[in-house]
Parts: structure tokens; sequence; C-alpha cells
């Protein structure tokens, strides 16, 4: 009577857990697969689901306003801290050349980075504040700018700013920029924006070159602002062959102007998508240029 007693009870603790324990693996593998179970999933994630902690910014998901000042990214919100052409540290957000994320004005499309994805909205004008008077702020004469400053007007068509007179190389009080010299312009060396680190007479995006973002023609160094309806609004050039064309883009007869390829537009081509540049050249933007 033990002996049956015993074999009763094992077989009814058999049949109450033995299954809760060969199922296990297969609960896990559910987990893994849904979002809404509160436990560790395959992600190796705890306390939520993968993909929530995956997709959630540990900033916030509100993105500061264009140009608020910033220390870090996380001042931003789930926007980005990047610089202005003065080194000062602003809020911006990702942007590309058509679609939800085109910048309004007066911002713009800058390239920041060396992949497609590093495009920022960015001040015209090259700083937030384009009217204190300041290095690169815009003007029209020199009393529009904070002595000793004076009003620059650049032979390239770029934009007027004011210019710090400067004595040489590290001379000028902010690192983006360095001591220039502008012909026919002033007899003293000028602080200039680096670019491509040659201090260049441009503190904001106008004229936009190549491929790069517009709104109208004026703003365009080639004078043609064309929107191609799947790569937005660009500066372009016209054609008639592929001759006619940077190496990267091609001629399409029906357009008469010269475009990159939509799989990666402009942003894929000022990255150097698709450049093949020769030995002893380096692209930059898009267009191969003799290595330092």
């Amino acid at each position: 009577m033990r002996t049956f007693l015993v074999s009763l009870l094992l077989f009814s603790w058999v049949i109450t857990f033995a299954p809760a324990c060969s199922g296990s693996d297969d609960e896990d593998v559910t987990i893994g697969a849904t979002d809404n179970v509160d436990t560790q999933s395959t992600t190796g994630n705890t306390g939520t689901t993968g993909t929530d902690d995956v997709e959630q910014n540990p900033c916030g998901d509100e993105t500061a306003p264009i140009c608020n000042s910033c220390e870090n990214d996380c001042d931003c919100g789930a926007g980005k801290c990047i610089s202005d052409v003065r080194g000062n540290k602003f809020c911006s957000q990702p942007c590309a050349f058509f679609g939800d994320a085109v910048c309004n004005s007066p911002y713009y499309c800058r390239q920041m980075g060396d992949t497609a994805k590093d495009f920022y909205c960015y001040p015209i004008s090259g700083v937030c504040d384009p009217n204190d008077g300041l290095d690169c702020a815009s003007c029209e004469r020199n009393s529009d700018c904070e002595d000793p400053l004076k009003c620059i007007f650049p032979e390239n068509g770029s934009q007027p700013f004011c210019g710090r007179p400067c004595q040489g190389d590290g001379t000028c009080p902010n690192a983006t920029m360095d001591c220039g010299h502008l012909p026919n312009q002033t007899e003293d060396n000028i602080c200039l924006p680096l670019i491509a680190g040659i201090p260049k007479p441009q503190c904001g995006g106008l004229p936009m070159g190549f491929c790069q973002p517009c709104h109208e023609n004026g703003q365009c160094k080639t004078g043609q602002c064309f929107d191609s309806g799947t790569i937005g609004k660009v500066c372009t050039k016209g054609c008639s062959s592929q001759e006619d064309c940077p190496t990267g883009t091609f001629c399409p007869s029906a357009k008469g102007v010269c475009l990159p390829p939509v799989a990666y537009g402009c942003q894929g081509f000022l990255t150097c998508l698709g450049v093949d540049c020769p030995d002893k050249k380096i692209c930059y933007r898009g267009f191969c240029l003799d290595a330092p």
C-alpha cells in the first residue's frame, strides 16, 4: 500500500510540473520575438522589450530648436550638437535634400562628415547670430562690424562678412579659422574659415557648389538650381553629353543637366560615392583634387 501511494505521488508531480520544464526553451524563443513581454529577451535587454530599448534615445525624444546653445549631443535631445564657423556649438538635426527632412530657411543641409548620413541643418550665414558684428557676421559696410573687424567682399561671389585683421598663423581667436590674405581686398591679413584645412573667404553656404541644395538659381555658383523630382532641388550645370559632367554623375538627355544616380543622389556624390580619382588625387565633396 505504501509503495502504491509513493508511486501515485510521483506520477502526480510529473503530470503537474514536467510540461513547464520541457517548454522553457520554446517560451524563450517566443519571448524574444515579442515586443510586450516584461522580462529578459533574446536581445539581452531586461525590464522592457528588445525593440523598445534599441529605439529609445537616452537623451530624450524631443529635438531642441536649431541654434540652441549646447555642450554635447544630449543638450539637444534627439538632435546633434555641432559647431559653426567660429567654433561655437549649437543644436542641429539630421537633414536630407528632399522630403520631410529638408532644412527650412535660413538654414541649409550641410555636409559635416564622410558619409551620406553626416548632413545637418546649418545656418546659411555660417553663424547662428549673423547680425552681432563679430567674425563672419553678415555686413554691407564696415560700420556693421565690431571694431577692429571690417566688412569683406570676397571676389569669389561669397556673401560679404565681417573679417578680423590678423598678424599670421595662429593669431586668430578661433581654432576653426586661420590667417589668410585676400588680394585686392585689404592690406591686412584676415581671419578666414578653414575649408579642407585652408583659410578661405567663405563664411556661409552661398554660393552653393555643384550638387549642393538650393532654393533658387541665385544661390548656385552655376546659376542653375534644378528640381530633379527624385533627389531634391540641387545646384547643377547644363550638359549635352556625358563629357560635360563631373565624374560620378551623368547627363540624362530628357533633363539636359548633370545629375548623380538616384540610388545615392547628391548626398552620396558629395561623400564621393561613385567617384574614382586617379593617382595623386583625392576626392573632396565629389571632386578630385591634388593630394596635399
